[in-house]
């Protein structure tokens, strides 16, 4: 999903100012854990009930300039950062719409549009001429 702004925020990281990740898309998965009781020896579709839900996930993809990065935008340093800033809460906000006002997502409570995560990982690519684009994918995972 393309979005107004894809935004993290730690008390711990850049003096707790929010980050933007910047020339980003979001993903945001959800799977349910399903109850399946298979009758041996047949072949039909089985009866599934629900039994909860994983918790939600997120994949931030995108690029940034190494050579062109301002304070507050998403840096391999600041990547760094996050993923060591586990005691304190790192949070997710997704601006998205039309309007000058961006809505943003919730989290999956409807609580709150600052969705608390965990980076379960990142990856990044050094691209282009002189490796100075760098493609980066951020994987977080919700918490509470």
């Amino acid at each position: 999903m393309v979005s107004k702004g894809i935004y993290l925020t730690n008390s711990a990281v850049n003096s707790g100012t929010a980050v933007w990740c910047i020339s980003a898309t979001v993903t945001h998965g959800w799977k349910s854990i399903i109850k399946a009781v298979p009758v041996p020896s047949l072949y039909d579709i089985v009866e599934v009930d629900q039994a909860g839900w994983e918790n939600p996930v997120y994949t931030i993809t995108g690029t940034y300039d190494v050579d062109d990065v301002n304070s507050n935008e998403i840096s391999e340093t600041l990547l760094k950062q996050f993923a060591k800033a586990y005691a304190t809460e790192t949070t997710l906000t997704i601006g998205v719409g039309l309007t000058g006002t961006a809505v943003g997502l919730t989290a999956s409570d409807h609580s709150t549009t600052s969705i608390p995560v965990v980076i379960e990982n990142f990856n990044t690519i050094p691209t282009g001429e002189m490796g100075h684009i760098i493609s980066y994918t951020i994987n977080l995972v919700e918490t509470s």
